[in-house]
């Protein structure tokens, strides 16, 4: 049982798998697949030529298969966003859709975009990745399995990073009052 709110916005041509949850003001486009047990909540929006798996979360103010910010695209070139299965993708999320024809920008099993996160087009985003708040993904990053980008970490476009790899946030220095022993332990790198 599909459990979509009288004033979610659901054009025509939308497959919706079972038990599948939409809040009000939630924009669903043309052309797009919705998994079993997915949650869309309200004022989402997920546009034209996407698919999402099953049991996925999409928080509120996300926006999935945006237009790319590349002047040189064609928004008459049909592509898209692929979403895997046990994914979520918190508020403000923003996932733009490939350059490439009949192309996508894909995110694999069981991923984690936080808050604000920003996923540019061409992006591969490997199962079990976590995207913390703020991090963006430049175009064409490919990121393997089991990755983490620290909160606010932009990443060059056309990256590729390998598996269960680590790439950190936006660092601050310790306050002067560290005792020097540790900072002889872990110097800091600029």
């Amino acid at each position: 049982m599909s459990g979509v709110h009288d004033l979610a916005i659901i054009d025509k041509n939308v497959s919706l798998g079972d038990e599948v949850q939409i809040g009000p003001y939630a924009l669903i486009e043309d052309d797009v697949k919705i998994g079993n047990g997915t949650v869309i909540e309200s004022h989402a929006i997920v546009r034209s030529d996407t698919i999402i798996g099953d049991r996925c979360f999409v928080d509120s103010f996300a926006v999935i298969g945006g237009p790319p910010q590349d002047e040189s695209f064609d928004t008459a070139i049909p592509s898209g966003v692929i979403v895997g299965n046990d994914t979520i993708i918190r508020e403000c999320v923003t996932i733009h859709r490939s350059t490439n024809e009949s192309g996508f920008t894909k995110i694999r099993n069981s991923c984690m975009l936080q808050s604000g996160a920003h996923v540019a087009y061409d992006c591969e985003v490997g199962d079990h990745t976590i995207l913390a708040s703020g991090s963006m993904l430049g175009a064409k990053v490919k990121l393997s399995q089991k990755y983490f980008i620290g909160g606010g970490q932009p990443s060059t476009r056309m990256l590729s990073l390998e598996i269960m790899s680590f790439y950190r946030g936006i660092q601050q220095r310790p306050s002067t009052s560290v005792h020097t022993s540790w900072q002889q332990k872990f110097p800091l790198k600029d």
